[in-house]
């Protein structure tokens, strides 16, 4: 009987133990599913992925490949970055609660790609400048943005902002990069700007010297090679330019107007006299030349009525060079390197012609200078000197000047519209005092103080 007793009491127990425990989960309450960010979808770039619990202290784990998580899964413990489609899950557990149920996220990132913005244009080439210029960028796509940097450095989302015309001041490497929402950013485009500003109007001084002018592989009239010896003198640094020649004369004979920069042309030699004594005048020095013994070119009568024209050497003034004077200072003084040009044996890099001038005169100063520092004393436009044409003697000669009468006045240098073999330094050719041309200019001396 007894026996039987504590057998119905070690079931009751028994029950009671057991249905004490199954009472405890049945109470436990349920982990609510894993918040996971960016929700499902499709992408067109690399997604960071986030995973937050509404409850604190919770472990969440996960796969990427589709399996089903577990508590040995991968611990999640910061952000991460996708960049292939997953398939993520993910469960929560804590201590005291029921795990989970898993939560499911499919994320495709670039089923369709993403389109590139097209490079960037500028309004300016890359190159050799003598003034500031001015920069507009565009991108063919509406709405990108722009963002351009000055110092060579790479653009990016926080350089500067592009919102209008851009003036570049100084020698500089311009990048920029356009950037859209939903594209690849563009190309980088860049611009190598170099700016080297012109002082026109500034002298050279040219040393005195002995040369040899002439030539024996030009034309006939660059015969005989002669000895020349020549005092020191001051020679423009630059072609006269329309700025230059408008603010003494008050007009511009030029056909190319769009820049003052540029040679002044279309200049006939008895107008280029006239300048440098009004010149000489304005800036208080002695002016050189005589028209029928006057020189005050307010009172000079016609070219046709012209009976002399005189240089006085003395005077301080301006005046155009002799023709031995323009090709000792073409050819480099005395630190002639007996090149063809004038300072380099490759036209291109130091003279505009018919083969790279596009067919317009160009600003004074862009290509190389010669020895002595000189620009364009070969192409953009011929120069007018002093002397009239006449064929050189075989005799040396001191300071010559040219032959003391003639018909025609001679010209030096070559031009824009000329082909290059003809923009060689001993070239000579000759015109009429009256005579103007589009590539026709001068370039102004003074007498060494």
């Amino acid at each position: 009987m007894k026996k039987i007793i504590y057998l119905l009491l070690g079931l009751i127990c028994l029950f009671v133990l057991f249905g004490c425990d199954n009472n405890t989960e049945s109470k436990q309450e349920q982990l609510a599913q894993v918040v996971i960010s960016p929700e499902q979808g499709v992408y067109y770039e690399p997604q960071t992925v986030t995973m937050s619990h509404e409850v604190s202290g919770v472990q969440i784990r996960y796969t990427l490949d589709g399996t089903t998580p577990n508590d040995s899964s991968t611990l999640y413990a910061d952000a991460f970055t996708v960049n292939d489609d997953v398939v993520i899950k993910a469960i929560a557990y804590k201590s005291g609660f029921k795990p989970s149920e898993i939560k499911r996220v499919n994320i495709v990132v670039n089923e369709i790609p993403l389109p590139e913005l097209p490079m960037v244009q500028f309004s300016l080439a890359g190159g050799l400048y003598v003034e500031a210029q001015n920069v507009t960028m565009i991108n063919a796509v509406t709405g990108a943005e722009i963002r351009y940097t000055t110092d060579n450095s790479e653009p990016t989302e926080e350089s500067t902002l592009y919102t209008g015309q851009v003036t570049l001041t100084q020698t500089c490497v311009l990048k920029a990069k356009a950037f859209k929402e939903n594209f690849i950013s563009s190309p980088t485009a860049s611009l190598t700007f170099t700016l080297r500003p012109v002082n026109a109007g500034e002298m050279v001084l040219v040393q005195g010297g002995t040369f040899m002018m002439g030539s024996e592989d030009g034309d006939p009239d660059e015969e005989p090679v002669h000895q020349v010896e020549l005092s020191s003198f001051y020679i423009g640094k630059y072609e006269v330019t329309q700025n230059e020649w408008n603010q003494v004369m008050s007009s511009n004979p030029s056909f190319f107007t769009d820049n003052g920069l540029k040679p002044v042309e279309n200049v006939k030699w008895s107008e280029a006299i006239r300048y440098c004594n009004l010149k000489s005048v304005q800036e208080g020095l002695e002016p050189c030349y005589y028209v029928n013994g006057n020189p005050n070119p307010d009172n000079w009568p016609g070219e046709t009525e012209w009976s002399d024209v005189l240089c006085n050497w003395e005077k301080s003034g301006y005046r155009l060079p002799t023709e031995a004077e323009w090709e000792y200072a073409s050819r480099g003084g005395l630190n002639n390197h007996n090149y063809k040009y004038s300072g380099s044996n490759d036209i291109n890099q130091v003279g505009w012609h018919l083969g790279n001038s596009n067919n317009h005169t160009n600003l004074i100063g862009l290509k190389n200078s010669n020895e002595l520092g000189i620009y364009d004393m070969t192409g953009n436009v011929f120069e007018w000197v002093w002397d009239f044409y006449g064929p050189y003697t075989v005799n040396s000669v001191l300071n010559p000047s040219g032959p003391a009468s003639g018909t025609e006045r001679v010209i030096r240098g070559g031009s824009w519209d000329v082909p290059s073999d003809i923009c060689y330094v001993s070239f000579r050719d000759c015109f009429g005092i009256t005579f103007q041309d589009t590539s026709l200019g001068l370039r102004v001396v003074k007498k060494a103080q």
